[in-house]
C-alpha cells in the first residue's frame, strides 16, 4: 500500500502549524493565518486521498489527525481575533486539548493487537503522529503559559485543562483495559475504577488550582516587597537630600553667626551712646524705639542662629562647677523686675534636698529658664509667676533636677500643647499679632533640655495658667558631693519686694 503522499501531507501540515506558531511568537498575524489555513487544507486533502484509497477502518488515526489540525488551526486563528486579549487562555486550552487527544490516541494505539511493538506500517505511522501531536500540544500550552501573567491573576484555563487532560488519559487507560480483557459488559468493579479515575482527575485539577493560587500570592507578595523596597530607597534618598540641604542651611547660618551679630551689637552700642547724649524728648523717643526694635531683631537673630547651630550639631555643652542658687538669683533679677512692672507677683524656690554646687553648663540652663520665665511673664496679665526646683531620684555621681515654671496666664488648649514645641509654632494665630515672638523659644528650649539629658512637658488649662516642667542632669561638684550647708536647709523664697535687692 502506498501511503507516502498521505504521510507527506501530514508532515506538511505539521510544518504549517509550526509556521503559524512562529507567527504567534513573533507577533505576525499573517503568518498565523497562512499557516493555519495551509494546515487545514493539507490535512483535509490527505484525509480525502486516504479515503479514496482505503477505508477509515484500517487507520483510525488519520481522521483524528485531521481533527487535531482543525482544532489547532482554529485555536491559533481565534487568538488573532477579538479574543486576542484572551490569547493565552485560547492557546493554553487548545494546547491541553491537543495533548489530551494525542495522549488518548497514543494509548489506544499501544493496545492494538500484536506482538509488542511489532505493528504494521500504518500503526507505526499513527503512533508517530500521536507523539508529534503530543509534542505540538505541549509547545502550544507552554506558549500560552508564557503569555499569561501568573503574578497578576490566575490562568483558570490551566486547572480546568489539566482536569480534562487527566480525565482523557484515565478514560483511554480504562478503555484499553476493558478492550484487552474482551469484556462485553461493564462490571461494577470496572465502573468503580472509572469513578476513582475521574475523581483523581478532579483532585489533580484542584491541586493545580491551589498551586497556582500559592504562586500568585508569592508573586504578589514579591512584587509588593519590591515596590516597597523601591519606595523606601526613594524616600531614603529624598530624606538624605533634605537632611543634606537642611544641614547645609544650618551650617551656613551657624557660620554666619559672628558676621550677623557683630553689626547688630554695633548698632545697639551706638544707640546706647546716643541715649547718653543730650537729646530732646522727641529724639529720645525715636532712639529708644529704634533700640527696642534692634533688641527684638537681635533676639530673633540669636534664636535662629541657636536653632541652626543645634540642627547643624555645632552647639556643644561645657562642663564647669557652678552654684545653682547663685545662678538663679542672678538670672532672675531682670525677670522679677519686668514682672513687678506688670504688677505680677514673682517668686522662686529651691528644695533643700537639691545640691547647690553642680557640674554642667549653666549658660544653657540659664537660656532655658529665662525663655520659659519670659513667656510666662509675657502671657500673664494678672496673678503670679513662680519658679521651683526639686530633686529627682539621683546617685552620688549625678543629680537629676526638675525645674517648674508656673503662671496664672491665659493657658494653652490641649490640642495645641504639643504643637508649641515645634519651630515657628504659636498656640493661636493671634498670639504673634498680640504678643510678638517667632515661636522658636520653646523649640530651642526643648533641644537644649534634650542635650542636658532631660525632657520638657507642659500642664495647662485655658484661662487658669500653665506649668512648664523640664528635667536636666548635672554632675555633682567633688568639693560639695554629699554635703549641704546650713544656708541650704530651708527653701529659698524670693518675692517681688526681695528680688529687687538680689
Amino acid at each position: 500500500m502506498n501511503i507516502a503522499p498521505i504521510q507527506f501531507g501530514i508532515a506538511a501540515s505539521f510544518v504549517s502549524i509550526l509556521f503559524a506558531l512562529a507567527g504567534i511568537l513573533r507577533k505576525r498575524p499573517q503568518w498565523v493565518l497562512m499557516g493555519s489555513a495551509a494546515a487545514v487544507i493539507l490535512s483535509g486533502f490527505s484525509l480525502l486521498a486516504y479515503v479514496a484509497i482505503n477505508s477509515l477502518d484500517s487507520d483510525p488515526m488519520l481522521p483524528i489527525a485531521t481533527l487535531c489540525f482543525f482544532v489547532v488551526a482554529g485555536g491559533l486563528a481565534l487568538a488573532q481575533t477579538k479574543l486576542a486579549a484572551h490569547g493565552s487562555t485560547v492557546l493554553g486550552s487548545t494546547g491541553l486539548l491537543l495533548v489530551g487527544i494525542a495522549a488518548a490516541s497514543g494509548i489506544s494505539l499501544l493496545t492494538v493487537k500484536g506482538a509488542g511493538l511489532d505493528w504494521n506500517r500504518l500503526h507505526q505511522v499513527g503512533f508517530q503522529t500521536a507523539v508529534a501531536f503530543l509534542a505540538l500540544g505541549i509547545a502550544i500550552t507552554v506558549t500560552g503559559w508564557s503569555m499569561t501573567q501568573p503574578g497578576v491573576r490566575e490562568p483558570i484555563w490551566l486547572p480546568i485543562g489539566s482536569t480534562l487532560l487527566i480525565t482523557a488519559i484515565r478514560m483511554a487507560l480504562w478503555h484499553a483495559y476493558w478492550a484487552a480483557n474482551h469484556a462485553t459488559t461493564l462490571h461494577w468493579l470496572s465502573n468503580l475504577t472509572l469513578l476513582g479515575s475521574l475523581s483523581s482527575a478532579v483532585f489533580f485539577g484542584i491541586v493545580v488550582h491551589l498551586a497556582l493560587k500559592a504562586h500568585l500570592q508569592r508573586e504578589t507578595l514579591r512584587r509588593v516587597n519590591r515596590k516597597l523596597e523601591e519606595e523606601t530607597a526613594e524616600r531614603r534618598l529624598a530624606q538624605e537630600a533634605a537632611q543634606e540641604a537642611n544641614r547645609a542651611k544650618s551650617e551656613f547660618l551657624a557660620n554666619m553667626s559672628h558676621e550677623i551679630r557683630t553689626p547688630m551689637n554695633g548698632v545697639l552700642g551706638m544707640l546706647d551712646l546716643a541715649l547718653d547724649t543730650r537729646l530732646d524728648t522727641e529724639q529720645r523717643d525715636y532712639i529708644e524705639t529704634a533700640k527696642e526694635s534692634a533688641d527684638g531683631l537681635l533676639s530673633l537673630i540669636n534664636d535662629i542662629l541657636d536653632l541652626s547651630k543645634i540642627e547643624a550639631g555645632k552647639l556643644t555643652l561645657e562642663s564647669v562647677n557652678f552654684s545653682l542658687r547663685e545662678n538663679l538669683a542672678q538670672m532672675l533679677k531682670a525677670p522679677a523686675l519686668r514682672a513687678g512692672q506688670k504688677g505680677l507677683r514673682f517668686d522662686w524656690r529651691v528644695d533643700s534636698q537639691v545640691n547647690d554646687l553642680l557640674a554642667g553648663d549653666p549658660t544653657r540652663l540659664r537660656q532655658v529658664i529665662l525663655n520659659l520665665v519670659g513667656n510666662a511673664i509675657k502671657f500673664t496679665s494678672s496673678g503670679e509667676v513662680s519658679v521651683s526646683v526639686q530633686a529627682e531620684p539621683q546617685s552620688d555621681q549625678a543629680a537629676l533636677l526638675r525645674f517648674t515654671v508656673r503662671d496664672t496666664g491665659m493657658g494653652i488648649p490641649p490640642d495645641k500643647q504639643q504643637a508649641i514645641f515645634s519651630a515657628f509654632a504659636q498656640a493661636e494665630s493671634s498670639t504673634t499679632r498680640n504678643f510678638g515672638g517667632t515661636g522658636l523659644g520653646l523649640t530651642i528650649s526643648r533641644r537644649l533640655v534634650e542635650m542636658l539629658g532631660g525632657r520638657i512637658w507642659l500642664e495647662s488649662q485655658p484661662g487658669r495658667g500653665s506649668a512648664f516642667h523640664f528635667t536636666a542632669r548635672f554632675g555633682i561638684a567633688k568639693e560639695a558631693a554629699g554635703t549641704i550647708t546650713s544656708r541650704h536647709v530651708l527653701p529659698i523664697r524670693t518675692s517681688l519686694d526681695r528680688s529687687l535687692s538680689l
